[in-house]
């Protein structure tokens, strides 16, 4: 049997023993690896619409274990690992992610991935059970702690980077490159409605492992904090990673070498603020506050405040050392969301991403411009959402 039909088989079968993952498969595109993504040395990888496989895994690798490899990726694409990475480590992310995925697999009992050692059956794959309970950043920030601890594992790690690595779990989560923020807000309301309608199917069927059944109703009805959603925001849409070609100097005099923060594209941040809203100084402080403590930890070169009402009526610039932000508003006048990215684009300002504060009473808005925009909403986001032509609204309470 072809390596592509063992897979196509295996997928079908999990229907029957896991209809919620099996529902989910068939909506994912089963893809051969051409030879860039063989390099990777992963035997599965994924984008968030395909599962990629390496011909010689599938032929090696027991059918009840490849429905494990399977269900492995789809959870990679059900947790939006891709687009929760932000800026950091992606080989740290994606064990991390391996953890919280195989954890939930084994509760739902998956087989394990195993490798003959010495004529013995061992376990292959990251399922630790002190990360039960966990999310991938809790469980990222354990290991990036670890792994800065023993530098020199990192850098064999680093110099094997490629290679693969034997219990890293079983494939690899491929970043959603070239996708615009409005692009990416929509597939991740496409994987939201996959899982909702696999998590029906299941139901239906009364096959839904207890554990399974309580993570999908948290995930379609999310109790998100917004200020790690503003965090979100800000971190994926400034482009920042650790780079070993410029180590971090601050260790170098120890004779450690560690990774620097390093970014070729750093952009402004334009933060816009409505005063003609009916938010009082303490609320807007509280937003300010957060933000300037979430924009001191990534790259910029500059913070554009904006003072708005119906007209631009004040500016302030300022840089990461002029940090926090202090709130002085002006204008108090009527209300229109035009005028803060008509001077964005008069005066030649291209940001990374636009943070508006407002209260969204208001329905003038301008055409959609180039750059993601982040709606801080302080009374009634959901029915702003409904309104707004562009852009991601969070709730602030």
């Amino acid at each position: 049997m072809s390596a592509a039909k063992k897979i196509s088989k295996a997928r079908i079968q999990l229907l029957s023993g896991h209809p919620f993952w099996g529902t989910l498969a068939l909506k994912l595109k089963l893809q051969e690896m051409d030879p860039a993504l063989l390099s990777l040395g992963v035997p599965m990888a994924t984008d968030g619409e395909h599962i990629y496989y390496d011909p010689s895994f599938v032929d090696a690798i027991p059918t009840d274990q490849l429905k494990t490899a399977i269900a492995h990726e789809i959870g990679h694409v059900m947790f939006l690992h891709a687009y929760r990475k932000g800026n950091r480590n992606k080989r740290i992310w994606n064990m991390a992610g391996d953890h919280v995925i195989n954890l939930l697999l084994k509760e739902s009992r998956f087989t394990p991935l195993t490798v003959n050692i010495q004529g013995k059956k061992v376990e292959w794959w990251l399922c630790d059970e002190r990360f039960r309970g966990k999310t991938t950043e809790q469980v990222y920030e354990v290991l990036i702690k670890k792994e800065q601890r023993n530098n020199e594992q990192q850098q064999q790690n680093r110099n094997q980077k490629g290679k693969g690595k034997k219990g890293c779990g079983c494939g690899s989560v491929l970043e959603p490159k070239g996708k615009s923020s409005e692009q990416q807000n929509k597939a991740r309301q496409a994987v939201k409605q996959m899982v909702a309608e696999a998590y029906m199917a299941a139901k239906m069927m009364g096959s839904m492992p207890a554990g399974l059944d309580r993570f999908i109703r948290e995930m379609l009805s999310p109790k998100v904090s917004w200020r790690d959603e503003l965090a979100e925001f800000v971190t994926e849409n400034t482009k920042e990673d650790y780079c070993w070609m410029r180590p971090n100097r601050r260790y170098l005099h120890k004779g450690i070498i560690l990774p620097s923060l390093y970014s070729e594209t750093v952009g402004d941040v334009v933060v816009a603020i409505d005063t003609s809203a009916s938010v009082s100084e303490k609320e807007l402080q509280q937003a300010l506050s957060e933000l300037s403590s979430i924009l001191q930890t990534v790259a910029l070169k500059k913070v554009f405040v904006i003072y708005v009402d119906a007209a631009v009526a004040r500016v302030e610039e300022y840089t990461k050392e002029d940090l926090p932000i202090m709130p002085k508003p002006a204008g108090f006048g009527g209300t229109s969301f035009v005028p803060a990215f008509e001077w964005v684009q008069k005066n030649d300002v291209h940001p990374a991403c636009l943070i508006y504060f407002t209260d969204g009473e208001c329905n003038w808005f301008p055409e959609i411009p180039d750059y993601p925009v982040l709606w801080g909403v302080f009374q009634h986001g959901e029915r702003f959402e409904k309104r707004v032509p562009f852009g991601r609204v969070i709730n602030i309470e």
